[in-house]
């Protein structure tokens, strides 16, 4: 009976985030941008966020999220437009709708989340319904309308950092940290930098003159 009452309530909770997407004229038929990832482990911050803001993001996504989210590691660095999220926690932190392997999700970032990393919200338990695992890859769809440009410069500033290091915003904090604020000035964040490409430049350059020869990549 457990199981059946489970399975009825995922069934529920699923039409209830289709009707909540869906009814945002024609959004279903938008989702023309395809974006690759793997999922990877969390360090549980984002159950201590959710329940924290529990109510807010119920009342933008129209049910009770699930106690945690479903980290990913983009293919490559995306940016999502800012002026097309829901934003909660006095506007740190944002939501985007879009599908996640069909399903109806929102896309999650906080304003310093690097470029490579989104965490996925969901009212039900996606590890559990999608039957995914560590490192499967998974494909996020959702309109063009929502995905910002991100500048030569800016592209240049997240390789130099993250290149071969995509895994370590979430197995390394200190190195995450440690280049934290390098890449806010960057532009290799959600937040677009307050400086131009000259100061973006020279940040860069500095960086691979101090920096960039004293970390080694993944091997």
């Amino acid at each position: 009976m457990h199981g059946i009452a489970a399975a009825a309530k995922q069934f529920f909770l699923l039409a209830v985030i289709k009707l909540s997407h869906y009814d945002r004229s024609s959004f279903s038929q938008r989702l023309n941008v395809l974006i690759h990832g793997k999922v990877v482990g969390g360090r549980g911050k984002a159950a201590v966020q959710i329940a924290q803001n529990s109510e807010a993001i119920a009342k933008a996504i129209g049910a009770q999220p699930f106690a945690g989210s479903l980290n990913l590691v983009l293919d490559k660095p995306v940016r999502f437009v800012e002026s097309e999220a829901t934003f909660f926690d006095n506007g740190f932190r944002m939501l985007w709708p879009a599908t996640l392997n069909g399903i109806p999700v929102w896309l999650y970032r906080w304003k310093h989340t690097s470029l490579h990393v989104v965490e996925i919200i969901s009212p039900i338990n996606l590890r559990d319904t999608l039957r995914v695992g560590e490192n499967q890859k998974v494909t996020i769809a959702l309109p063009e309308n929502i995905v910002d440009k991100i500048s030569f410069s800016q592209n240049i500033t997240w390789a130099a950092v993250w290149a071969g290091r995509r895994n370590w915003c979430y197995t390394r904090d200190s190195y995450y940290y440690k280049f934290l604020n390098f890449c806010r000035a960057s532009g290799a964040t959600q937040q677009l930098p307050e400086k131009g490409m000259l100061d973006v430049l020279a940040n860069v350059i500095k960086y691979k003159l101090k920096r960039f020869s004293l970390v080694k990549p993944d091997r």
